[in-house]
């Protein structure tokens, strides 16, 4: 069982499956959050074993590539992690950052963040808010834009939040028989983890199996 292998059923349920709303929350349909998501539920050994119980030889499903676009600059900052909590969720694992007036405007993950900054010509030494994970100069005009890919960490807890207050996930797990193992888990990564199986399970009961 690989990180492919998963993602591949996830996206599938994602664009055309019952709980494609689930998936969402979840953050499929973002390359970075699907991939990290899906890492996180395989390092589940019940649930990585779970999944490849019922993993049978199958066409491989077609999916779309919605992976980050960098835009315009050739000179960029260097990308470490980032320890920012979102804002808002689902949201994109990139920062647009706007240069006006000696001020850096950095919209990230639901946030909206200001850094001081200076310009020779069009490279731009940045102020870089602690958490971001970016440092170093960027190619950017007075007045124009960048989209930057940024390495932001799953936020866990958060979504399982969400998730216990979501009628399509009671369903889910009702109609996958996933409801006791869930809600009697403590760890929330391992909750994540029944979240992606059930996912898994549904799929492939419903389309057949992803090889």
């Amino acid at each position: 069982m690989n990180v492919e292998t998963v993602s591949r059923v996830l996206r599938a349920e994602y664009e055309l499956g019952e709980y494609s709303p689930v998936c969402a929350l979840l953050g499929v349909g973002d390359t970075y959050w699907e991939h990290a998501l899906v890492r996180i539920a395989l390092s589940s050994v019940r649930c990585e074993a779970a999944m490849r119980r019922r993993t049978e030889s199958a066409p491989p499903v077609e999916i779309r590539d919605s992976g980050v676009m960098v835009h315009g600059p050739r000179i960029l900052p260097s990308v470490g992690r980032c320890t920012l909590t979102p804002g808002s969720w689902p949201c994109s694992a990139s920062a647009s950052v706007k240069v006006e007036g000696g001020t850096a405007y950095i919209s990230v993950m639901g946030l909206t963040l200001a850094a001081g900054c200076r310009a020779e010509g069009d490279v731009v030494t940045v102020e870089w808010p602690d958490g971001l994970g970016l440092e170093g100069a960027l190619q950017l005009p007075e007045g124009g834009e960048a989209v930057l890919p940024i390495l932001p960490a799953y936020p866990v807890e958060s979504v399982i939040s969400l998730a216990k207050a979501d009628s399509n996930v009671y369903n889910l797990l009702r109609e996958t028989e996933y409801s006791s193992a869930f809600f009697t888990e403590t760890d929330p990564n391992e909750q994540l983890a029944i979240l992606v199986l059930a996912l898994y399970i549904h799929y492939i009961t419903n389309n057949g199996h992803s090889s």
